[in-house]
């Protein structure tokens, strides 16, 4: 079995100098039958033909699209010399490639252009307005300013204005989910609100992280962009 190590750190077999990249990001592991699998440590995820891999592992071909975060894409020919069999899937012929971009040895640089920048937040009225258009949008993702802005609003108006809470149920899930999607985690991680006391903690941690720097399952990152 042979194991190449992509990561941000210096002991990995190809380094990518990106700090949305893990220490140790991934494994591309060829078994002893030749089968070759793309396993996923990192923190922030691999995009293998346009599929979110996230701790998890994939099989490979040879011919997919492989985008570490900072949209840096290689194909696993891009690392090693294969021989596609189509029939059974696997590789043979495993010989070690130089990476395609080197600035040292073993190492891939990707362009400081690459790393996203943070897109301005919508100011406190512009939240309130966004809500509201978007009542029952439970779809795509919203930056932690969004939600906690809104959080702030209802801060303001559930005394003054008791119909408020009963008005804003739907809107605020819809907000709940959105915000989930955008640190790449479902919207049913509101059921954890039926844990006592851990579950209010883990909520509140969800909430505020910081959104995931790029394109996740569920749409574009609505605060980060190149």
């Amino acid at each position: 079995m042979n194991v190449i190590k992509i990561g941000r750190a210096q002991d990995n077999d190809y380094i990518v100098s990106n700090p949305m990249v893990s220490g140790h990001h991934a494994d591309i592991v060829i078994n002893d039958e030749g089968c070759v699998f793309y396993e996923d440590h990192s923190t922030n995820g691999t995009m293998i033909n346009g599929q979110l891999v996230h701790n998890s592992s994939m099989q490979l071909f040879g011919s997919e699209v492989i985008t570490l975060p900072g949209d840096f894409n290689f194909t696993i020919s891009d690392i090693v010399k294969i021989s596609p069999q189509e029939s059974t899937g696997t590789i043979a012929g495993y010989i070690p490639n130089p990476p395609v971009v080197q600035q040292q040895e073993k190492e891939i640089v990707v362009a400081d252009n690459d790393v996203p920048v943070a897109n301005p937040a919508m100011s406190f009225g512009e939240t309130f307005k966004y809500f509201f258009a978007h009542y029952t949008d439970f779809s795509g993702r919203a930056r932690r300013s969004e939600y906690w802005y809104m959080a702030l609003w209802d801060l303001i108006f559930s005394p003054i204005y008791p119909l408020w809470f009963f008005a804003t149920i739907i809107p605020k899930l819809a907000l709940f989910w959105r915000r989930m999607h955008d640190i790449g985690k479902s919207g049913w991680m509101y059921l954890l609100c039926l844990i006592p006391f851990i579950g209010a903690i883990l909520i509140f941690i969800f909430l505020c992280t910081d959104s995931q720097p790029y394109q996740n399952q569920y749409g574009p990152s609505p605060k980060y962009s190149k």
